[in-house]
């Protein structure tokens, strides 16, 4: 019981990276944890919430302390200790009054730091989590509208899908909708589901990306999971666009039907 926080923070973090699922080490770290968490500094704080929930072992007393002492010291954290944190809850699905306290005060001071993966992953985790903090979404959406440039495929793949789960204003979407379109050939099955599915979530029309997308669709059908053809699928016949791909719709919702049947 002598280990410092640090050493714990490292410790687990070792277990992360080396994907090593041993649950009897694990909860020990994360009693130990509990105890110490006071001695923490922000880093410890990201390793320690990053790797417990990179490994899916929730531990959910270590992460409401967490926490609690991550947001009585956010004055600390650097923007991406501050993400990656927020992230780890979003990972297991786990929201907590000082998890939305902590973005509250640290989001503000920080996002004028924010790269692109910082906004995509933050706001991917709003979503995951359903919260909208006041005076901090607002600033998101802004700053990641003026670095759409910067965002790789899969940023912008997350970030229409957060925008669209967040109920975020339509004229993000289609600016987004801008950017990918140009780079559809890059965009994974998930990807090309996921946007398109935004899309259609929050009624935002782009036949350029439609037709883009579609055609990748094509390109790429037999990568598809069963999720993502029905999701893809019901997105495009929802939009009630011009543009109705019959032949692929109707082979999307045969290959989901017999992916179902196996």
């Amino acid at each position: 019981r002598s280990a410092r926080a640090m050493d714990l923070a490292n410790a687990v973090w070792a277990l992360a990276k080396a994907e090593l699922q041993d649950e009897e080490t694990l909860a020990a770290i994360a009693a130990e944890s509990v105890a110490k968490a006071s001695k923490f500094q922000a880093i410890d704080f990201c390793k320690c919430a990053w790797s417990f929930a990179t490994l899916s072992s929730s531990q959910p007393p270590l992460f409401a302390v967490l926490a609690d002492e991550a947001r009585i010291k956010s004055a600390e954290f650097s923007h991406r200790d501050l993400v990656g944190f927020v992230w780890a809850f979003a990972k297991i699905s786990l929201k907590t009054s000082h998890l939305e306290g902590l973005v509250k005060l640290g989001a503000r001071e920080q996002v004028r730091h924010f790269k692109a993966q910082d906004f995509a992953n933050l706001l991917w985790s709003f979503a995951k989590l359903e919260m909208a903090p006041a005076g901090v979404s607002g600033a998101l959406y802004a700053g990641a509208n003026a670095r759409l440039r910067d965002f790789s495929p899969q940023h912008l793949s997350s970030t229409a899908w957060a925008l669209a789960k967040l109920g975020g204003e339509a004229e993000h979407l289609k600016r987004l909708a801008t950017f990918a379109e140009r780079r559809a050939s890059e965009f994974s099955p998930q990807g090309l589901s996921n946007t398109v599915w935004a899309l259609a979530t929050a009624m935002v029309f782009d036949d350029r990306l439609l037709h883009a997308f579609t055609k990748e669709a094509n390109n790429k059908l037999l990568e598809f999971s069963s999720q993502e053809l029905a999701n893809f699928a019901w997105a495009i016949a929802g939009l009630e666009s011009d543009i109705q791909p019959r032949r692929l719709l109707q082979r999307m919702v045969q290959l989901c039907a017999a992916s179902v049947a196996e």
